[in-house]
């Protein structure tokens, strides 16, 4: 996906306007509409401003990383999950993500939603999956 793509992407989902977001972030109008004729890519200044207006990085602005933020903190769980869910198989992703489904299926929405954890979670230290507590570990 292109700069541009990914910058329509990101005011579709704020709803907001070309004009609104140059006043917004005091950028030329000018220089939106040399982004959509000529292909040309925004001053570092321009990236920096759009970056933190939509809260994603500059490297996901230019497609060079399809992870709009990468600050996004998990407690200890979610990431040894995480570390566990990469080395499945597609087939055997699909079959978690079908149990997931249904042990979730009659949890509202809200209830899901909610954190009983009001700590900040940080991103542990595990630099080799062997660091990964087993099921019969813990």
């Amino acid at each position: 996906m292109s700069f541009l793509e990914r910058l329509y992407l990101l005011m579709k989902d704020r709803d907001i306007k070309k004009n609104a977001l140059c006043k917004t972030l005091e950028i030329n109008g000018n220089s939106f509409v040399n982004w959509e004729n000529r292909g040309t890519l925004p001053s570092a200044e321009i990236l920096i401003k759009l970056a933190n207006y939509f809260g994603v990085t500059s490297d996901y602005l230019l497609g060079l990383d399809d992870v709009p933020n990468r600050n996004i903190q998990l407690s200890e769980d979610k990431w040894r999950l995480l570390k566990m869910y990469d080395l499945l198989t597609d087939m055997e992703k699909g079959e978690i993500l079908g149990e997931l489904k249904m042990l979730t299926r009659d949890i509202p929405m809200a209830a899901a939603a909610r954190s009983t954890d009001n700590s900040i979670p940080t991103k542990p230290n595990i630099d080799n999956l062997d660091d990964i507590p087993t099921m019969d570990e813990e």
